[in-house]
């Protein structure tokens, strides 16, 4: 009875914590939407409040220069829409199923995790490229406008997400290949001894050494006839 509540509150408890992803599911893709909008005013340069601009500063530091501030955006944009239905589609097979740790979805994690420790070096890295881009096209030095800015907590939780559920996948592969049933013996015939009855039969070779033996002490109808005579 013990073990029967336990299991139907773990069950609940992975409900609500579905649930909880689910919702932090759609706040990612709306990030990443508020990312993509903000490329898109950078991009159109429409005119703005000075206040939205303040705001605007504070999500993205690197507003006072556009290009760099730009493709930061982007980039940050795709990732978070990316974890953003990855995590939908995660959360909502492990609800559906009511397991957690199916192969499928710790694989989703896994690429989740990915996604982080990319989120952490990959907007810079991506500004710096455009940076440089431009650089060269005006002749100037591509290493003056380089400007590294890395998220070092992105890149830890990435790589400590990444080690866990790669521990986790290999625990679900093996328990998928514990869950296979065994494979049925081969059938084994009984096959009777045959020594016996081969040392019983008398040789073939010994009947026809007798057999000539035989005719050769018989006498031949010829040989009889003279005698008679």
């Amino acid at each position: 009875m013990t073990d029967y509540v336990g299991r139907e509150v773990a069950l609940d408890r992975m409900r609500k914590a579905c649930k909880a992803g689910t919702i932090a599911s759609v706040l990612l893709l709306l990030a990443g939407l508020f990312h993509a909008g903000i490329a898109a005013l950078i991009f159109t340069n429409v005119k703005l409040p000075d206040f939205v601009w303040s705001v605007l500063y504070v999500v993205v530091p690197t507003m006072s220069n556009t290009t760099l501030a730009f493709a930061e955006c982007v980039t940050k944009a795709i990732l978070f829409v990316l974890m953003g239905i990855i995590a939908l589609l995660m959360f909502g097979k492990m609800s559906k199923t009511g397991d957690a740790f199916r192969t499928g979805q710790l694989k989703q994690m896994r690429f989740i995790s990915i996604l982080v420790i990319l989120l952490g070096f990959l907007p810079t890295l991506v500004g710096n490229g455009f940076m440089i881009a431009e650089a060269i096209r005006k002749g100037g030095s591509p290493m003056a406008v380089m400007s590294f800015a890395v998220n070092g907590m992105c890149v830890i939780a990435g790589l400590l997400m990444f080690f866990v559920t790669r521990v986790l996948v290999a625990g679900g592969v093996v328990k998928d290949q514990g869950d296979l049933p065994a494979p049925a013996p081969a059938p084994v015939y009984d096959v009777p001894a045959t020594t016996g009855a081969f040392e019983a039969q008398p040789s073939t070779t010994s009947n026809v050494y007798d057999l000539t033996k035989t005719m050769a002490s018989e006498p031949t109808t010829s040989e009889t006839t003279s005698t008679e005579l």
